[in-house]
């Protein structure tokens, strides 16, 4: 009733009863304020309706949409009388004008009622022979009385003869007019739905739909701003690029995450680079402030010892348990006068040194010429021949079949040199 009552209002007048600067200013004024008087130019009894549809009590309004629509069908007629019978409470909403002329017409109504009865009485005695002698009725259903035969009276008219088709109509109009508030009271409802679902911003005015949707002191305003805003969504995202992180210590990467809002996630694999170099970071590209990044970086290359105890050794029996532990063997042949050919002279890095795997260390070897003292062959111009071992620590290095051919025809003569006595 109370929506009906708004619609109609703005209807009549071309504004709505309540404005403001809000929704929350329009709702208080809904509460605490009288509409204003609607103009002149409206008929007193339509006024008194939407201002009793406007009632702040709920129950100075029509108790059902049956009576407002009685009421309605009531006033179209100028039916004061059936107005306020349909609608008790719009008595208090009409004007003094428009009620001391409801009690001029129910006067009339009256009087008219009892000319019309005494009509009927004179018109039934002065007829006894037509009837069948019952009871006088106001509002006789019977079809009218003939005229008598020479007496010249014209037939009798009874008003009351067409109430019948108006009662119909009146019925018919009261169905119609239930049927439009029916609709009336859906599309408002579908209404009330699409104002509250738009954004605020686009109605300086404010959104009616507190007052078209129930009773002021039922609901309030709404006034949460729409969260899907572009504009925020990019406030929120940052753009990481893997090109700014990889290389860089951990420390300083997770740092520099950190201030962009994001969370890290450290995760260490094995590499060749320095410990705690950082490789790659994902995901990349615009991310939003809170995402996960996952940041790998080197744990460190692995290391293994040099071993002890192989200065003096053959060459390949030294070179082969370097090469088990995964590093590369680079032999250098050297002059000794004290060191039989073929054997380690040193190892650089010195024994027991960890260097990464798959690093190569130098082996110097006795070459051919050594062992011989101060009056031997000259010693050789420090050649270096590299017998670089890359197996794996897991491949067993391979041996060789037989020494070169110069360093084994050297160590024979020198073999036979040792063997002899001072000659």
């Amino acid at each position: 009733m109370y929506s009906l009552g708004i619609i109609g209002y703005e209807a009549l007048a071309g504004h709505r009863p309540f404005t403001g600067e809000s929704q929350i200013a329009i709702a208080l004024a809904q509460v605490n304020d009288t509409p204003p008087p609607l103009p002149d130019s409206v008929s007193p009894t339509a006024r008194a309706l939407i201002m009793c549809l406007l009632a702040k009590d709920p129950s100075e309004r029509p108790a059902s949409a049956t009576a407002l629509a009685a009421a309605i069908d009531a006033i179209r007629r100028n039916d004061v009388r059936a107005a306020l019978k349909a609608v008790p409470a719009l008595k208090q909403f009409m004007p003094k004008s428009a009620t001391a002329a409801t009690a001029t017409q129910t006067q009339t109504q009256v009087q008219q009622s009892a000319a019309t009865g005494a009509t009927g009485a004179i018109t039934a005695a002065a007829a006894p022979r037509f009837g069948s002698g019952g009871r006088f009725s106001p509002n006789p259903t019977t079809a009218p009385i003939p005229p008598v035969a020479g007496t010249g009276a014209q037939p009798v008219q009874h008003v009351d003869d067409e109430d019948e088709p108006e009662q119909k109509r009146s019925g018919i109009v009261k169905w119609v007019v239930i049927g439009v508030v029916i609709l009336l009271v859906v599309a408002l409802a579908l209404w009330a739905a699409t104002a509250l679902q738009g954004s605020p911003k686009n109605d300086p005015s404010g959104s009616p739909s507190v007052s078209a949707s129930a009773s002021p002191s039922e609901q309030e305003p709404s006034s949460s701003p729409a969260t899907n805003n572009p504009d925020t969504q990019k406030q929120n995202n940052v753009t990481v690029n893997p090109a700014e992180f990889v290389g860089r210590s951990l420390l300083e990467v997770t740092n520099e995450l950190s201030q962009m809002g994001l969370q890290v996630k450290p995760e260490g694999v094995d590499s060749n680079e320095a410990k705690d170099t950082v490789l790659s970071v994902s995901p990349s590209g615009s991310v939003e402030k809170g995402t996960s990044i996952i940041v790998k970086y080197s744990n460190g290359p692995k290391t293994a010892t040099i071993p002890t105890g192989l200065i003096g050794q053959d060459k390949d029996t030294a070179s082969a348990a370097i090469v088990k532990l995964g590093i590369n063997v680079n032999q250098i042949s050297e002059h000794s006068d004290t060191a039989a050919p073929g054997t380690v002279l040193r190892i650089t890095p010195l024994p027991g040194t960890q260097v990464p795997l798959h690093s190569s260390v130098d082996v110097y070897i006795a070459d051919a010429s050594s062992g011989q003292g101060s009056g031997g062959a000259a010693p050789s111009a420090n050649t270096s021949t590299s017998a670089s071992a890359s197996a794996s620590a897991s491949t067993p290095p391979r041996q060789p079949t037989s020494a070169p051919a110069s360093t084994s025809a050297t160590s024979s003569a020198s073999a036979a040199a040792a063997a002899t006595p001072s000659e």
